[in-house]
């Protein structure tokens, strides 16, 4: 313990020096800046503003239009990469990377009056999700996508709630086209029978399974 002591009294020591010799450094005469060479920017107002980089693309756009106020932020070609919009009743924040047909991603949060929602997608890998929030109650559905053509499938899921009771739903691959109903299940409060209840569909809308 005697030792430990030592040790964080060197170390404390040895910080000391350290802070005292980096701050004597950093305030050098040539390091110094006084507030009187230094005078208080002035404001700028204006209804729009767009910032550019060295080769003159947009980079930046902010407008305060009547009712909707907007940012824009964009890559090194002027394409907008992200971009935030609010009035006095919804806010939207967007971000998207996509370049070309069938490549990118995308993010998008939205609150509008007493509505929000969530969207998520990867147009490279087909794949997507929403989640919502609202009189209806909450629900989350997520969907992949894969194959072409005639061969193209589809996945999907579903897990929701609102004042009756929540629910959940799943279905194998299924044919793009709707041309082949894919295997499901659902499972979720029956309001009217007052319990819970299950179902397994082979394909098509009757129930190969059901419980209770």
């Amino acid at each position: 313990m005697h030792l430990m002591k030592i040790g964080l009294l060197c170390l404390s020591a040895f910080a000391g020096s350290y802070v005292a010799t980096t701050l004597h450094h950093s305030l050098s005469p040539i390091g110094v800046v006084h507030a009187e060479d230094n005078p208080a920017p002035s404001s700028l107002v204006a209804s729009s503003l767009t910032i550019v980089d060295s080769a003159g693309t947009k980079r930046i756009v902010l407008e305060a239009k009547p009712e909707t106020s907007v940012i824009s932020l964009n890559d090194n070609t002027g394409r907008p990469i992200a971009a935030l919009w609010a009035n006095a009743n919804s806010a939207h924040l967007e971000f998207g990377n996509s370049r070309k047909p069938g490549d990118g991603a995308a993010f998008v949060v939205n609150i509008t009056d007493g509505n929000a929602s969530l969207y998520l997608r990867s147009i490279e890998h087909r794949s997507e999700s929403l989640i919502y929030a609202n009189n209806n109650g909450v629900q989350h559905a997520i969907k992949v996508e894969a194959g072409q053509g005639e061969g193209a499938i589809f996945t999907r899921a579903l897990l929701g709630a609102d004042a009756q009771g929540g629910y959940v739903y799943a279905a194998g691959p299924g044919a793009l086209d709707g041309s082949k109903k894919p295997p499901s299940f659902a499972a979720g409060y029956n309001r009217d029978t007052k319990r819970v209840e299950a179902a397994l569909f082979e394909s098509g809308e009757k129930p190969a399974w059901r419980a209770p």
